[in-house]
């Protein structure tokens, strides 16, 4: 891989400004949908002030993190102990033990685009494969879930950061992220829950080499996209019809992924899927 080794002239703060979180989920049974993580009061833990954040489709369930500035780290509350949760002092080939148990050495540090202009982001490897490459950004933090890396996440539904807010400007925004079309943060500051269509089935799942979806209603000219575990889109198929679509492997790795269906730039169905060798 090319590393590009980038040394930031201004840190940017992640927990300044009053931001926001929009995060998109996805489950199992087809169920997706948007909502907000927003900053509440700020809470005091021994001599440190930590700022509180909600996040609600947990049954609002809060996280205590405080960001020291001045030395780029970010550190959280973990069963009443503060540990260290993002350092982006950390250069190429540096080792970081995440959350103090899982260790992980950076893979990669660049700079990407954001509203607003570049900013660093560090990819960390853990060596055993056992967890997905956590990927973090200065004045973002990890954009598969703010709060959470990897190990501590669940595996049912799939979670990826799809935009972030300072002072109600949209900052990370998935869809430029991507190299793609923006996506329409503003739209999604109100919590919202959709359904997937009742009528649209993908099997089998788990999956080898192909995936066939079955629709009720024929389809005119649809577009699949995929989207790997930190939301980045990873294949496109376009110009589907009928009532039956194969979807094939071709070089998709092994592992979990995010399949949307839209016509006419509606979005029909969202399914996760398994992908097995």
């Amino acid at each position: 891989m090319l590393v590009n080794e980038i040394s930031s002239a201004q840190y940017a703060p992640m927990l300044t400004d009053n931001p926001k979180w929009i995060i998109y989920y996805s489950g199992m049974e087809g169920e997706t949908g948007t909502y907000a993580i927003t900053q509440s009061e700020d809470v005091v833990v021994g001599e440190q002030t930590y700022k509180k954040f909600i996040d609600p489709f947990f049954g609002n369930m809060e996280f205590l993190l405080r960001e020291d500035i001045d030395a780029k780290k970010v550190y959280k509350i973990v069963d009443g102990n503060e540990v260290l949760f993002l350092d982006f002092n950390l250069q190429f080939g540096d080792h970081f033990a995440i959350g103090g148990l899982v260790d992980y050495t950076v893979l990669a540090v660049n700079e990407v685009s954001v509203n607003g202009g570049q900013r660093r982001q560090l990819r960390l490897h853990e060596s055993s494969g056992s967890y997905p490459d956590e990927i973090w950004i200065e004045g973002v933090g990890n954009i598969h879930y703010p709060f959470w890396n990897f190990y501590e996440m669940f595996s049912d539904p799939i979670y990826f950061l799809k935009c972030s807010f300072k002072n109600n400007v949209n900052v990370f925004n998935l869809g430029l992220y991507n190299n793609g079309v923006a996506t329409d943060c503003q739209a999604l500051g109100v919590t919202e829950y959709n359904d997937a269509m009742s009528n649209i089935s993908f099997t089998p799942n788990p999956f080898r080499t192909q995936l066939t979806i079955n629709t009720v209603v024929s389809l005119q000219d649809a577009t699949i996209n995929v989207y790997n575990m930190i939301g980045q889109m990873v294949k496109q198929s376009n110009h589907l019809t009928g009532n039956k679509i194969e979807f094939n492997r071709e070089n998709l790795s092994p592992g979990i992924y995010l399949l949307q269906l839209f016509e006419n730039g509606k979005l029909l169905a969202s399914k996760k899927v398994s992908l097995v060798d």
